[in-house]
C-alpha cells in the first residue's frame, strides 16, 4: 500500500523555519470570566442576601476557570493537532471539520488568531479557498505584531487557488522574506505572475 500524498493545501502548511513569533492576542472569552465572576458576587452579596463567604463561594468557579483555561486549551489544541496529523496521514482531510468541533476548550479559551488560523487549515483542506481566506485574514489580526508565518502561507495558498494572483504574489514574497529556500513559494509566484500576466521583476 502506497503511503498517503499529501494534499495541496497541506503542503508547506507548516514550514520548518518560522520568524521570531508574536504574541497571540488573548481569549476574550477568558478574559470575561473575571467580570463575570465579580458579577455574581455582587449579586449573590447584596442581590440575595448572602453571606460574604458564600458569595465569594459562588464567583470561585468563574475564577478558577480563568486561571485553568489557558491549560485547557493547550490541551484541547494539542488533541486537535494530533488528530489532524492521523488525518491527514490517512487522506482523510473530511475529519478536520468535526475535529476542530470537538476542540472546545481551544475554541473557547485559544487565542483568536491561533483558532482562526486553525479554521484556515481546516477551510482549505476542504476545497473552501473564499472561508480559508477570510480565515486566515481574521488570524493576521490576532498577534500584536506580524503574524506567524504560517499564516501568511495559508492566506497567499488560499488567494492562489482564488485567482487572486497580485495578492497571492504579495503575501508569497513576504514568506520568502522570512524563508527564502521556499521552493513551493516560489513555483505558485511564477505561476501567478504567468497567469495573470504580471510582470515577475521587483
Amino acid at each position: 500500500m502506497t503511503p498517503p500524498q499529501r494534499s495541496k493545501a497541506a503542503v508547506g502548511a507548516v514550514p520548518e523555519v518560522q520568524p521570531a513569533r508574536s504574541r497571540a492576542e488573548p481569549s476574550l472569552a477568558r478574559l470575561g470570566l473575571l467580570p463575570l465572576a465579580a458579577f455574581v458576587i455582587v449579586v449573590a452579596r447584596y442581590g440575595f442576601g448572602a453571606s460574604f463567604t458564600l458569595a465569594m463561594a459562588a464567583g470561585a468557579p468563574l475564577v478558577l476557570l480563568f486561571a485553568v483555561a489557558p491549560v485547557l486549551a493547550a490541551r484541547s489544541r494539542r488533541r486537535f493537532e494530533r488528530g489532524l496529523g492521523m488525518a491527514l496521514a490517512r487522506g482523510q482531510g473530511g475529519e478536520l471539520e468535526a475535529l476542530l468541533r470537538a476542540a472546545r476548550a481551544f475554541r473557547w479559551f485559544g487565542s483568536p488568531g491561533e483558532v482562526a488560523e486553525k479554521e484556515g487549515l481546516v477551510a482549505s483542506e476542504a476545497g473552501d479557498h473564499a472561508r480559508a481566506k477570510e480565515a486566515y485574514a481574521r488570524a493576521a489580526e490576532g498577534w500584536r505584531g506580524p503574524a506567524p508565518m504560517a499564516v501568511e502561507l495559508g492566506f497567499a495558498h488560499a488567494c492562489f487557488e482564488l485567482g487572486e494572483d497580485a495578492k497571492a504574489v504579495t503575501s508569497y514574497r513576504r514568506v520568502l522574506a522570512w524563508e527564502p529556500t521556499m521552493r513551493l513559494a516560489r513555483e505558485r509566484i511564477a505561476q501567478a505572475l504567468l497567469r495573470a500576466g504580471l510582470d515577475g521583476e521587483g
